[in-house]
């Protein structure tokens, strides 16, 4: 009961980001594509910059060394600029902390804002393969950055679709919780998909089984009106298997709110 209890609390982020210049058919619903990634050395926030990898907190020192020791290799073979310690002035900072069974990433700029945020469920047993995502999903994140402020950007006309795939009931609801939560000055939900310059579809379609739990995975991917992808973000929910539709409506707020922390930077880095 306690394993089923963790598994419905825990709503794992997986943020994957590409860019293409076909303009071919949209196939849905969505499934992830492997597509390569621009390296890390063109994107602007990184320039001259190195990550400075702390221990988690709400560990054991000695396994909290352990674990930003294991993140920071990780990090370095995925072409990264890591290390313990840096007395660069612009050394970002990739912080993190252990509630009830999940760990959450936090990586910040010097003068302590958020750039981006994952959260993870932590095992003791599987600290490489945890140490080898937490590297995979920051390098896929980063490579997304644009500094340009999005103050001088002008506003932007974004059209959500309806939400297709499996669980019809819950995804109305998780359109609707969408609609609603795009909040940025820059960014103007719209009907109209003649005036939209992007488009948000989601797809949520059904994997594997696990006990008395189903895992629903959605897939959130942003393009421009002429069906060019810009990103997807990804979420995998375990949800029980009696009572996903319902649990999902439940859930959708939560799930919507987690998905938009990684939507609304894509749609900001796009214009």
């Amino acid at each position: 009961m306690l394993q089923l209890s963790h598994k419905l609390l825990a709503i794992s982020l997986l943020v994957i980001l590409f860019f293409t210049s076909s303009c071919g058919e949209i196939n849905r619903p969505f499934k992830p594509e492997n597509k390569s990634l621009p390296s890390f050395k063109d994107t602007s926030i990184l320039k001259n910059s190195i990550i400075t990898v702390s221990p988690t907190s709400g560990i054991k020192i000695e396994k909290a060394n352990l674990l930003a020791d294991l993140v920071t290799k990780a990090l370095l073979q995925e072409g990264i600029l890591a290390s313990r310690q840096s007395e660069r002035l612009n050394s970002l900072i990739l912080r993190s902390r252990l509630e009830k069974h999940t760990i959450f990433w936090s990586l910040i700029k010097p003068e302590g804002i958020l750039i981006y945020e994952i959260e993870m469920i932590y095992s003791d047993t599987q600290l490489l393969k945890h140490t080898q995502m937490v590297a995979e999903l920051i390098s896929r994140a980063i490579n997304s950055i644009d500094r340009i402020s999005v103050n001088q950007k002008a506003q932007v006309y974004l059209a959500v679709l309806p939400i297709d795939g499996a669980l019809k009931s819950g995804a109305s609801t998780l359109f609707r919780e969408m609609v609603n939560k795009i909040d940025s000055p820059q960014i103007i939900i719209t009907n109209d998909l003649i005036k939209a310059k992007f488009l948000l579809a989601g797809s949520i379609y059904l994997e594997e089984k696990d006990g008395q739990l189903q895992l629903v995975v959605i897939e959130w991917t942003i393009m421009n009106t002429n069906g060019a992808k810009i990103g997807t973000v990804t979420q995998q929910n375990w949800m029980p298997i009696n009572k996903t539709e319902n649990q999902l409506s439940i859930m959708a707020e939560t799930i919507v709110n987690k998905a938009v922390r990684a939507i609304k930077p894509l749609l900001e880095s796009a214009y």
